[in-house]
């Protein structure tokens, strides 16, 4: 009963709080003359532990640790347009016998933002990224390590994009 009435309550924020939020939104400023920058957050619903990665950044993760990751582009002139690019890769290995998979590039996403209805832009746009770092090895072989990275690149109105990285470890 009280995981239901938790549901709801979270449900009623994200239907009432977050449209309205304030300060989410700027006007365009196309004179711009710095970048967008970039946060990433790691919450692993494994250990429960959150972290966060002001501009990027790489972490040693726990085989099998489900985790999501958030990753926030952030302009104060709005940010026009994201792209996310992932990547993963992973060997296994039983006495002499081995296999490896990757690196596999997960195509690239891009979300062009634009401005709403009222000419605004987004000041901080976010992707979420639900991830389970239990890598498939052959029959009869075992995980020995892997690895999974995501870029995001992100434009502002004034054109100027850079770029951020992810690296997260599983030894």
């Amino acid at each position: 009963m009280a995981l239901r009435r938790i549901k709801q309550l979270l449900l009623a924020f994200c239907l009432v709080v977050l449209p309205g939020c304030e300060g989410c939104k700027t006007s365009p400023n196309t004179s711009d003359t710095t970048p967008p920058t970039f946060e990433f957050t790691v919450q692993n619903k494994t250990t429960g532990i959150t972290t966060t990665y002001p501009g990027g950044g790489s972490l040693h993760a726990a085989y099998g640790d489900q985790l999501a990751v958030t990753a926030c582009a952030i302009d104060d002139g709005g940010v026009q347009s994201i792209t996310t690019e992932t990547s993963s890769s992973w060997s296994c290995q039983n006495a002499d016998v081995a296999s490896a998979s990757g690196p596999g590039l997960i195509s690239p996403e891009t979300y062009n933002l634009g401005l709403d209805a009222s000419g605004q832009a987004w000041k901080r746009y976010c992707t979420v990224r639900n991830l389970g770092l239990a890598f498939n090895c052959p029959r009869d072989l075992r995980f020995v390590s892997g690895s999974w990275s995501t870029t995001i690149s992100a434009k502002n109105f004034a054109n100027l994009t850079a770029h951020a990285s992810l690296q997260i470890q599983v030894p």
